[in-house]
């Protein structure tokens, strides 16, 4: 039977499977809808980000319903912010989900319930393989096997200043004291704990198209980590 796993726990470990279709929805784009006066037709204007989604669970479960629900609502409440959220319909991909409530279960007999488990959902789903670390000691590519343009988080490794080109962008990093961290999901650099942003500069931070991307650098840099974090909507 079909289940799906929250925070690194399947639901099936609490008596609860889901039933139906696989949760394939995609998220809306954020854009304003502005009516300009004289003007046939509504002005677009697209804000450049997805807004965050529902997905929705039918559920079942059955026996002993008191000591289950009990546990299911500690697991399911138990985590603040982000978690991670796959099924047994999709295994290649996962999602960022919170669980945010409530949580009502329709019993028989207080031996059978039903329930709608809904999860709010960051846009993108992450392909599995995409957290994986690819490490460059020269130049070459990397390649991204989506749609849509990801965000990576990069590790370069050396000394002193030396510049990066990856995916046709340019980043100039100055005072390397063995390695510098750039996340371009949160849009910082850092080393461990230390802020970086003083010791690089670029126009945004790396994105990585679909398709190849280029990757070589000049100077101090010795070489590269990457996890890709290949998305896709």
């Amino acid at each position: 039977m079909n289940a799906f796993c929250y925070d690194g726990i399947w639901s099936r470990e609490h008596g609860l499977y889901i039933t139906g279709q696989g949760q394939y929805d995609a998220p809306e784009r954020d854009i304003e809808e502005v009516t300009v006066p004289g003007r046939d037709g509504n002005l677009f204007i697209d804000n450049g980000r997805f807004n965050s989604l529902d997905v929705t669970y039918s559920a079942f479960l059955r026996g002993h319903l008191p000591e289950k629900t009990r546990l299911i609502r500690a697991w399911l409440f138990g985590g603040k912010g982000y978690r991670q959220l796959y099924d047994t319909y999709d295994r290649q991909y996962f999602r960022r989900a919170a669980f945010k409530g409530p949580m009502n279960i329709e019993s028989t007999l207080n031996r059978y319930g039903q329930c709608d488990v809904v999860f709010r959902c960051h846009p993108f789903r992450f392909l599995w393989d995409g957290q994986e670390t690819t490490e460059f000691v020269k130049s070459g590519e990397i390649f991204n096997p989506e749609g849509l343009e990801s965000r990576p988080y990069i590790k370069i490794y050396g000394s002193g200043s030396g510049t990066l080109y990856i995916g046709g962008q340019t980043v100039g990093c100055k005072a390397i004291d063995e390695y510098v961290e750039l996340d371009s999901e949160t849009q910082n650099a850092f080393k461990g704990g230390l802020n970086k942003n003083s010791t690089v500069s670029m126009e945004g931070f790396p994105l990585l198209q679909p398709g190849d991307n280029a990757v070589s650098w000049t100077g101090g840099i010795a070489k590269i980590e990457i996890i890709p974090r290949w998305c896709c909507i």
